[in-house]
């Protein structure tokens, strides 16, 4: 194992220099806006016309396919992935569905059992809508047409529209994200269908956005969850997890991102036929020390495997030229990725994929403190103070609106739904976009609906952590020798730790529902 740093003679010049003018070509990387006319002033873009109202604008690094029959159309933005034909090629993929597409929901689930990280705009008729990936990776925000003069909208992120448009940051939304930052918490993420602007919203997963009105639906869950048994889970994934990763391995150069967490081992498993055609690597981030679990335990695992591990070195800091680009390009981007990003770019240059186990914190059903009468039917403030960070008037307003309209009868813990919804449809959408200047692209196995499905269809023992008894199961069965070094040995869970994190959580939550009551009661007697 080698550490890069960037600083020592050693490693400079970096393998992938990056000057001035390839910076300034990953501006907005892996960006794209769809609307009623193409954007001018981006220069060297991608444009593609759809029928005769709609026009993509694409970042020229950012791939796109566009497949008709004469009645329907798709356009894909991103890739798609077939675990049933790894060798098949986007169009290949959208040739198929478009063979399923006879209505919205039939399209939907004609991708049930496909992977990648992607968006499909899909044109029958007059009707036209847009839908992305399960994890809504591929992330999409829209305008709303009332506040736009009549004209939808959709982009890959906020600010590059609002820019365009004119519009102001919303004063609740600045004072939430001016609050975080305030208090030293650098994760901050939007909450619901929000944006930083009231005039943009967010399409969230397991929905889709009708283009001609405007308005976003839920396509799932739509019934109830079928239980499965254990061993009928351990079949379903033993085979889809490697098949997913057979197909991106025939696609693209991949370099596995190694930590010593269950989620990244599980995916080194499930790679084991593509093993010598996989990079492995660790990012050691700033404070991270030299023995620190997530860098030793991969570098002891994987030279007892025989396979590579390089570490990558963040520096403090971002360079002046890297932070304008990297900050420009995503509204209100996490400040502390950035070094991350930069050190990344300029090991690889942007020629490979990461693979990574994001998103499998759906599946764990990690219980955040072990207070049943909380989290067995959450609501609205707990749901905030747990997933998003504390109670704002921001936050509360976007997550009671959520869990007005989620279903609480087709099997799905309104836990888990928001986990699904908010935690990786909102955070770590947001964080893989503000990677998108580092990596050609980024890669999830378990942004799969079929695999999310099989992993929550399972009983709740079974899955839940800290035991998480399935996922240990399906990586002994798939490479039983990725066990030969602890799974985060130095976050195994103790009673006692429990106990007190229970009584520390439920003080910190008494003490912001009594907070927020407060500040409520003044404000409106300051504006009464």
């Amino acid at each position: 194992m080698r550490a890069i740093n960037p600083k020592s003679d050693e490693s400079n010049p970096a393998r992938h220099p990056v000057n001035g003018t390839r910076l300034a070509s990953l501006l907005y990387c892996g960006q794209f806006i769809l609307g009623p006319a193409f954007v001018d002033d981006l220069a060297g873009w991608q444009q593609l016309s759809i029928g005769a109202a709609l026009r993509i604008t694409a970042h020229p690094e950012l791939s796109l396919c566009h497949r008709s029959d004469g009645r329907r159309s798709l356009t894909l933005i991103g890739y798609l992935l077939d675990p049933e034909r790894p060798r098949a090629t986007d169009s290949n993929i959208l040739d198929e569905l478009l063979r399923n597409y006879s209505s919205i929901q039939a399209l939907v689930d004609a991708t049930f059992r496909l992977g990648g990280r992607w968006l499909l705009i899909a044109q029958q008729g007059n009707d036209s809508f847009v839908f992305n990936d399960p994890m809504g990776l591929r992330q999409v925000f829209y305008t709303d047409k009332e506040c736009t003069e009549g004209n939808l909208w959709v982009m890959s992120q906020a600010g590059m529209m609002a820019e365009r448009l004119g519009l102001t940051m919303d004063p609740l939304a600045r004072d939430y994200i001016n609050r975080r930052l305030s208090k030293g918490h650098t994760e901050y993420m939007w909450p619901g269908s929000s944006s930083p602007f009231r005039e943009i919203r967010h399409l969230l997963p397991n929905h889709y956005l009708d283009l001609g009105s405007g308005r976003c639906h839920r396509f799932w869950p739509n019934e109830p969850l079928v239980p499965i048994a254990f061993d009928e889970a351990m079949e379903r994934l033993t085979k889809h997890l490697p098949q997913l990763i057979e197909a991106a391995a025939d696609r693209f150069d991949l370099v596995l991102g190694m930590t010593s967490g269950i989620d990244s081992r599980l995916v080194l498993a499930a790679s084991k036929s593509i093993r010598h055609q996989l990079s492995c690597v660790s990012v050691r981030q700033l404070r991270m020390k030299a023995d620190h679990a997530d860098l030793v335990i991969p570098k002891d695992l994987l030279r007892q495997l025989k396979l590579p591990h390089e570490v990558i070195l963040a520096q403090p800091q971002m360079s002046a030229a890297f932070r304008e680009v990297y900050e420009k390009s995503i509204f209100l981007a996490h400040a502390h990725y950035g070094p991350d990003a930069e050190a990344i770019l300029k090991h690889f240059g942007r020629t490979k994929v990461a693979v990574t186990g994001s998103g499998s914190e759906i599946c764990r059903a990690d219980a955040p403190v072990g207070i049943p009468f909380l989290e067995n039917n959450p609501s609205p403030e707990f749901l905030a103070i747990w997933n998003i960070g504390g109670l704002h008037p921001f936050t509360l307003q976007h997550v009671q609106t959520w869990c007005a309209t989620a279903p609480t009868d087709c099997g799905i813990e309104l836990l888990d739904l928001h986990e699904w919804e908010q935690g990786s449809g909102n955070w770590l959408a947001m964080t893989q976009l503000e990677f998108s200047i580092a990596w050609r692209d980024l890669f999830t196995p378990f942004n799969c609906r079929d695999v999310l499905i099989s992993l929550l269809s399972v009983p709740k023992p079974d899955r839940a952590s800290p035991d998480n008894l399935i996922y240990h199961a399906l990586i002994k069965r798939l490479w039983p020798e990725v066990t030969i070094e602890p799974i985060n040995p130095h976050k195994n869970p103790k009673k006692a730790k429990s106990l007190y994190q229970a009584t520390k959580f439920l003080i910190r939550y008494g003490l912001a529902r009594a907070s927020y009551w407060v500040r409520s009661r003044l404000n409106q007697l300051f504006n009464n």
